[in-house]
């Protein structure tokens, strides 16, 4: 999602970048993010020969190799979900008699998303900056709150547009997917929910093929969604289709 951002803001700016679909795609090991040694105790050539070896043992780590390190560490507890969810849907209570339409659940979970990235956001910022020379090499640029949010509105905005959602596309799909459990007032989120939408947004935006389960497969395929159709993207949420589909392809 943030690739998304950083990826709107450089090409409004003018900037030569390459396609989304090449962008969002990085090696297991680096799924969480790129992380590379760092210390003072080497000499500058050490250090990078130190990283560049780190760099090519983890470019060649399978997802088992991963399984197998990860083994039986801690993973994220269950309970962070569910307080989460029981915040959001207080909070969706409480809002409720502001939401007449799925437009109006739709900007409101927009904003809500966008200010997530406010932090991402000042981050390109200093990435544009320094790479358009507005800034001198070696002055860290800041960006000051009313210029952040400013940002974060103009994501908000975006997001409302047609044409952005086919940049802004996993955002869309998350903005979507809240929006829709929003607007059915009846249905409150739980934990799970708020897995599988991020499965949903990463999933229907990139690849060819989503399997879940029905509930959500119910979800993304309503018709004012739209959401496998505009992103090319074939859902299914059982064995037998799972199955049909792979022989077709």
């Amino acid at each position: 999602m943030a690739t998304e951002i950083g990826h709107l803001f450089h090409e409004k700016s003018g900037f030569d970048i390459y396609e989304l679909d090449q962008l969002v795609w990085c090696r297991v090991s680096y799924a969480l993010g790129y992380l590379h040694p760092q210390t003072d105790l080497l000499s500058p050539e050490m250090m990078l020969a130190l990283q560049k070896g780190v760099f090519d043992e983890m470019w060649g780590a399978s997802l088992t190799d991963i399984v197998d390190q990860v083994a039986n560490h801690a993973v994220p507890d269950e309970a962070d979900l569910k307080v989460i969810a029981s915040n959001l849907n207080r909070e969706n209570v409480a809002h409720a008699h502001k939401i007449r339409s799925f437009k109006q659940a739709y900007h409101a979970e927009a904003a809500g998303v966008a200010s997530l990235f406010a932090t991402v956001i000042s981050d390109i910022f200093e990435q544009i900056v320094t790479r358009s020379g507005t800034v001198p090499a070696g002055v860290q640029f800041i960006v000051d709150d009313a210029t952040q949010n400013k940002a974060v509105h103009l994501v908000a905005l975006a997001l409302e547009k047609e044409v952005a959602r086919d940049t802004l596309r996993s955002l869309h799909i998350l903005v979507s997917l809240h929006a829709s459990l929003r607007w059915d007032k009846q249905r409150k989120i739980d934990a799970h929910d708020l897995l599988d939408f991020n499965h949903a947004a990463a999933a229907i935006a990139y690849c060819d093929v989503f399997l879940t389960e029905e509930p959500l497969r119910t979800m993304v395929e309503q018709r004012h969604l739209g959401l496998p159709e505009r992103y090319n993207c074939k859902v299914r949420s059982s064995l037998a289709g799972a199955l049909d589909l792979i022989r077709s392809i």
